[in-house]
């Protein structure tokens, strides 16, 4: 059949038929008794081996037929690009411009306006307001790597550049101008109530300050963020709405259902307020919302995160051995999960971090490989000669182990006695957190 309304006529193949098939088929080690269900099918043929093929098109969900011809017919959103080079969409209505740079280019977003970037990336520009555009940049391929922005309006220039995450935040998008160690940005967010989908729940964590979260007009609220992964904090910014809380608690959690306060009070002001923590492993905060200040609901422009600082990361490391030179002692503190320190196959065995100064210390996290310690000690020392023992065991369980110490010192060391295989000692990441 050929639907029209999409951005060009497209010849489709519709059908509604009963199938029968096992999940085994689709994914090993899936049940593969038969099953027999009626299956709606609705797909594109590009055919067996398509060459510089393109097509375009709008999902839009939760309409009806007259809606969707409706929709069809007046497409709010047009193609800027659709090359190998750059794809990209603008919605005007919205001000909303999203671009795929496959390679570093330029893209023309309206009359006036173009954007430009030096690295493969994904770019959402947002002018749906009446200040500065809000530039969100992601490049999920490429982990760590700067990429630069280049805005022309009308011929006011802008440049920024954004540092993208790595690790376990590989593909999480920056927010220019937002702040750049908020690791709940775009984390998943589950509230008591909202008032509706305009001030929806996912506009706390969006990084946009023209956005918000709007509760129910009642009090006893509240707003959940998920990390997703356990986050050293150290610090939690409240971007509260003109209707905020009087009273309120911030919560922490390990798990979603045991919780510690690490903040009350009965006697709110509202604004931006950023509120200091003992550096700790988070996944979840809550906003336990009692009292409201106004009439309203509760509204929040934004609640961010702070990760706290990994102390070692960068700092020269030196070890007792290394098995090979691409397991070089400085891969432990370069911030990257895919690198890592390897002894030789011998008890006993040390890394040891230079911290450059006396530091206050609170936690070590320490990554293992495989090939880790069963039994081994914490030590620190002031000189990097005489040691001092702030944490042992003899059932070291591998993986990643978080451990509270209480130490002032330059360097910190993890000293090996037995390992838990016939390999060496190996650690993905040696990182030391303040008090």
């Amino acid at each position: 059949m050929t639907v029209d309304g999409f951005f060009e006529p497209v010849a489709m193949t519709v059908k509604n038929e009963t199938v029968t098939g096992s999940w085994a088929d689709v994914a090993t080690g899936q049940d593969p008794t038969p099953v027999t269900q009626d299956v709606f099918g609705l797909w594109l043929d590009h055919g067996a081996q398509p060459s510089d093929a393109t097509y375009a098109y709008v999902v839009r969900p939760g309409v009806n037929q007259g809606q969707a011809v409706a929709y069809a017919q007046h497409l709010p959103v047009r193609v800027l690009a659709n090359t190998t080079s750059l794809q990209g969409v603008r919605h005007d209505g919205l001000g909303i411009s999203q671009l795929l740079f496959y390679s570093p280019g330029t893209a023309e977003v309206r009359k006036g306006v173009t954007l430009a970037v030096d690295q493969p990336c994904m770019v959402i520009l947002d002018e749906s307001g009446s200040g500065a555009p809000v530039i969100t940049v992601s490049a999920p391929q490429k982990p760590g790597v700067t990429v630069a922005v280049t805005l022309t309006r009308s011929g006011k220039v802008t440049r920024r550049t954004a540092t993208l995450p790595d690790g376990d935040r590989q593909g999480a998008g920056v927010t220019l101008g937002a702040t750049a160690n908020n690791v709940a940005l775009r984390r998943p967010v589950l509230t008591s109530s909202e008032q509706d989908t305009s001030v929806g729940a996912h506009f706390l964590t969006d990084g946009n300050p023209r956005t918000r979260w709007g509760s129910a007009p009642s009090d006893g609220e509240w707003a959940m963020v998920d990390l997703l992964t356990p986050q050293f904090a150290d610090a939690v910014t409240l971007h509260w709405d003109t209707a905020y809380a009087q009273t309120y608690a911030v919560q922490v959690s390990p798990d979603g259902e045991t919780w510690r306060t690490v903040h009350s009070t009965t006697a709110g002001t509202g604004g931006t307020r950023t509120l200091a923590l003992t550096p700790q492993p988070v996944r979840f905060v809550r906003l336990d919302l009692t009292e409201r200040h106004a009439g309203r609901g509760f509204a929040l422009r934004g609640l961010e995160v702070h990760a706290a600082p990994d102390l070692a990361r960068g700092k020269p490391a030196t070890a007792s051995s290394t098995r090979v030179a691409e397991l070089a002692p400085a891969n432990a503190t370069d911030g990257q999960d895919n690198t890592r320190w390897g002894s030789d196959y011998s008890d006993p065995q040390w890394l040891s971090i230079d911290l450059g100064a006396t530091t206050a210390i609170g936690t070590v996290k320490l990554h293992w490989e495989t090939a880790s310690a069963k039994s081994y000690r914490l030590q620190v020392s002031d000189d990097g000669s005489d040691w001092t023992d702030v944490h042992s065991t003899t059932s070291g369980p591998g993986g990643v182990e978080t451990i509270p110490v209480s130490a002032d010192a330059r360097y910190v060391r993890m000293y090996g006695t037995q390992r838990n295989t016939q390999y060496g000692y190996s650690l993905f990441s040696f990182e030391v957190y303040g008090r």
